[in-house]
């Protein structure tokens, strides 16, 4: 069957907005949103959204976020992650934790022990290979060492602004990940406003 535009091809293209909605998923969209937006425990939560191909995921999430603007203050920071735009393991990480970085609030004189927190746990997952991970995370060897042993060029190409931040500070780096990790959630359950990831076409990932 021929489309408005008279052709008999469809581009396959998730609607955006709740008013183009023609199939009465709106009201699906807006409780979800709610139910987001009125999570206030300390532990993380996840929201998976299952469906066989073509049956509209992606415009239910694009719905969602919409109807997440108009929680005002009382929604999550949203944080849209693609990874189909970026290519390699390293990649994908370091991009992951850039878009999540990107939608912090930011400390004007850059004092905020969350984000210093982040961009150390961002910096050494980021930039080691798998191995050194494994044997950082288990205490083996301290991130630092960890860091040295991959190639000093492929971690400032892939993140340089991170990469400059260990290089001025190396023994601030000297931590388990596991420590890390734990000072950063730490942190994490005192921002005012919980971070929400979306990841769409995670099958693929």
């Amino acid at each position: 069957m021929a489309n408005e535009s008279g052709h008999m091809f469809s581009t396959d293209r998730p609607i955006d907005k709740r008013e183009e909605d023609q199939l009465d998923r709106a009201d699906f969209a807006e409780f979800i949103a709610t139910a987001v937006s009125n999570w206030r425990e300390k532990d993380s939560l996840v929201v998976g959204l299952y469906g066989p191909w073509g049956c509209g995921k992606s415009s239910v999430i694009n719905m969602t976020i919409d109807a997440l603007g108009d929680k005002g203050d009382q929604s999550p920071l949203v944080v849209q992650f693609n990874p189909w735009q970026v290519s390699g393991q390293g990649e994908i990480v370091a991009a992951f934790f850039q878009e999540i970085r990107s939608a912090l609030p930011q400390a004007d004189d850059g004092s905020s022990k969350f984000l210093q927190a982040f961009d150390k746990y961002a910096t050494v997952v980021s930039l080691v290979g798998p191995s050194a991970i494994l044997a950082a995370s288990t205490g083996l060897i301290d991130p630092e060492t960890a860091t040295a042993l991959t190639s000093g060029a492929a971690i400032a190409g892939k993140s340089p602004g991170l990469f400059r931040r260990f290089r001025r500070k190396p023994e601030s780096f000297r931590q388990t990940l596991s420590k890390m990790k734990d000072t950063l959630k730490g942190h994490m359950k005192d921002l005012e406003r919980p971070i929400l990831v979306v990841i769409d076409d995670i099958d693929r990932l």
